[in-house]
């Protein structure tokens, strides 16, 4: 029976991918057979997670540049492909929580949620979709989270910033 799920040949970019949902999707992806580049915020914690699956006997790497700055996002993308080769799958999964009383909520933890969470969504994915448009293939992942659909009082930006649905990408006319 054919493997509906074989990844061999293919690179995936997970972003917050040194721990938790990140990792143990990396670990999946790398199990099927695809490349790994596991991103985090430390090149030591990308590098501890990288060297973790190929203990495991999978292909992986760490990288750590900053998800939340275009310039950066581009480089990093850019030398990513040029040293790698091509991304095929991209995997926005990146996130951070802080708790306040919306009232009292400090706009500089509101900033940095909205920034990883959502923009660096944005910037990760226009970057990398730009080279999948070019080849006319690839995949983007996006992970939400159901804290956008139930909110509670205290994570209110989280909500706004993790409520992910679709990104669909064609080609421009």
């Amino acid at each position: 029976m054919q493997n509906l799920f074989d990844l061999t040949g293919k690179r995936a970019l997970i972003t917050g991918g040194s721990r938790g949902i990140g990792y143990l999707l990396a670990g999946g992806l790398g199990r099927h057979g695809a490349s790994v580049i596991v991103s985090a915020t430390t090149a030591e914690n990308a590098e501890r997670a990288a060297g973790q699956l190929r203990a495991e006997g999978l292909d992986a790497q760490g990288v750590s540049f900053d998800i939340t700055k275009g310039a950066d996002v581009s480089h990093a993308i850019e030398q990513l492909e040029q040293l790698q080769g091509p991304i095929d799958i991209l995997v926005n999964n990146a996130g951070i929580q802080r708790r306040h009383p919306l009232l009292s909520f400090p706009e500089a933890d509101w900033d940095e949620i909205i920034n990883v969470n959502q923009k660096a969504v944005f910037l990760v994915s226009q970057q990398v979709a730009k080279r999948m448009v070019t080849r006319r293939r690839g995949k983007i992942i996006n992970i939400g989270s159901m804290q956008s659909e139930l909110a509670r009082p205290n994570i209110t930006p989280y909500a706004a910033a993790k409520g992910h649905r679709y990104l669909h990408i064609r080609e421009e006319a």
